[in-house]
């Protein structure tokens, strides 16, 4: 076999070899397919499954709770804002009676009861808005 043949018969078997592994399905790992059945063997009342809740100017009603409900959702998020001049002033001043209702004292305790009414946890993620910031 000359040098040409012998790169010829190289390469075929390169290419066939190739061919062939990238056929083979490898097996998942052990501790992948464990996580996977276990996620799978979830319940439907086990998994997190949590929005962004979005209090606006009208009290929350069960009406509001209905597509939640009906997606399983079990942990709502809700975000009341404080404003602050700029991150070196010390103080932040609170909308707890304010005209955003649901993020008020009185919004973010009435979403809260209707969310536990229904089986809903909550959590409250507070946000700090800058209002006057100097160094961007």
């Amino acid at each position: 076999m000359n040098r040409a043949q012998r790169f010829v018969t190289f390469v075929v078997a390169t290419i066939s070899v190739l061919l062939f592994t990238s056929a083979i399905q490898l097996p998942i790992p052990h501790t992948a397919q464990l996580r996977s059945d276990a996620i799978a063997a979830l319940s439907t009342a086990e998994k997190q499954r949590g929005v962004s809740w979005v209090g606006g100017l009208d009290p929350v009603t069960e009406q509001n709770f209905e597509p939640l409900i009906k997606n399983h959702v079990n942990w709502i998020v809700q975000t009341p804002f404080g404003w602050q001049d700029d991150y070196y002033v010390p103080h932040v001043s609170l909308e707890t009676t304010g005209n955003y209702w649901g993020g008020t004292d009185a919004g973010l305790e009435a979403t809260t009861a209707l969310a536990k009414r229904h089986g809903i946890n909550t959590l409250l993620k507070p946000h700090i808005w800058l209002t006057n910031p100097k160094y961007g």
